[in-house]
């Protein structure tokens, strides 16, 4: 199945959003369990290292899978430029996509825009349901060309809600 170009952003900011949420999460189990074992196990301080790595573990999981997240529209490493990761990077280090799109397509205007592609041309001009270049977020109402006429961006309305061909 052809992964769109949003529901490729909508996985990185999920798994970003994973990322963020686990270090606090990892700070409160790691407290409960330092007073939960000095509590009910004084003498027993391996089970509170083995609390410790488990919950390191697992948020070192959480990162590696967000900093190993594919750009959905040129397939290189989202956060990676060479060998150096750029975590804090809002946008892709290869294509310049970003993380945040202005368009994000409902279920309804993906349907919409399904009806469309089943029953128009290539050069039938794009329906109005708000999409807008990922680039510069030019709105790509009425085009009949798939090229964004402010950027120059090529783009494929398919490509741009996941829609397979």
């Amino acid at each position: 199945m052809t992964i769109g170009i949003y529901e490729g952003l909508r996985k990185i900011r999920r798994r970003r959003r994973a990322l963020w949420l686990c270090f606090p999460a990892m700070a409160l189990v790691n407290i409960l369990a330092a007073f939960g074992t000095q509590r009910l196990f004084p003498e027993n301080t391996r089970l509170l290292f083995a609390v410790f790595i488990v919950s390191g573990g697992a948020c070192l999981a959480i990162s590696a899978r967000d900093a190993f997240s594919r750009c959905p529209r040129c397939g290189h490493l989202f956060y990676w430029l060479g060998v150096l990761p750029f975590g804090f990077a809002r946008a892709c280090l290869h294509c310049g996509l970003k993380r945040t799109p202005k368009w994000n397509p409902t279920d309804d205007q993906r349907q919409e825009i399904r009806r469309w592609l089943a029953a128009s041309s290539p050069r039938s001009p794009i329906p109005d349901v708000g999409l807008c270049c990922l680039a510069c977020a030019y709105p790509l109402t009425g085009l009949v060309d798939r090229k964004c006429p402010e950027c120059g961006e090529d783009f494929k309305v398919e490509n741009l809600v996941g829609i397979e061909n």
